[in-house]
């Protein structure tokens, strides 16, 4: 294994720690309600597990320059500081068109770089991006946004992996949490490849 996400979704949006099993009593390693210790602990159960594996940190809502990240980007520059064995962070990176705003792309590029400034690798490691309808303009208009989160990783020389939640979208998780929502993925239901396919094949080349 080349590399495990070791501690996912730990924090609220506003940057709080979620109430989990792990955090709240009785939590783990007798360090319940004290913010990171607990992934903290992960981290190093993990590098005694698996000495020559990275470990990551992983989240969604993430991606922008927010509250969350700014909490992630607070514990991940802590543990660097102390040397504990934190490797990488993921950006889950679920997104809807809405997505597609320079400011907003702006804003992730930059918290890359911040987290990259801490040598960190990173990952987008669930890309998807849902859409209301299958019409020809929203195909293209994803395809357009695919392709430009795309770039901010090749751009990004910490960014290693790029990797999409799921294949086509006759096996998406998209409907059941969205209500009318779906076509989120690189190949339809059919398993033909879909025009966000050839965008991101195109950025990857580039």
């Amino acid at each position: 294994m080349c590399a495990w996400d070791v501690v996912n979704e730990a924090f609220n949006s506003d940057g709080t720690m979620r109430h989990t099993i792990w955090y709240d009593r009785p939590g783990i390693s007798g360090s319940a309600g004290a913010g990171t210790s607990y992934i903290e602990q992960a981290l190093k159960w993990a590098r005694q597990a698996d000495p020559n594996a990275k470990s990551f940190y992983n989240d969604y809502d993430a991606e922008e320059i927010n509250q969350k990240s700014d909490a992630i980007y607070a514990m991940a520059a802590d543990f660097k500081k102390r040397g504990v064995p934190l490797d990488g962070i993921g950006f889950q990176t679920h997104k809807s068109l809405k997505f597609d705003d320079p400011a907003r792309l702006e804003s992730f590029a930059r918290n890359l770089e911040r987290f990259a400034k801490l040598d960190y690798q990173l990952a987008i490691t669930e890309l998807d991006i849902r859409l209301s309808d299958s019409t020809p303009e929203s195909l293209a208009a994803q395809a357009k946004l695919y392709r430009e989160i795309t770039r901010l990783c090749v751009q990004q020389p910490a960014c290693k992996l790029i990797q999409t939640w799921g294949v086509s979208d006759q096996h998406s998780w998209i409907p059941q949490f969205y209500k009318r929502q779906g076509w989120a993925l690189l190949w339809d239901a059919n398993g033909q490849r879909k025009p966000a396919y050839f965008a991101v094949r195109d950025a990857l080349a580039k």
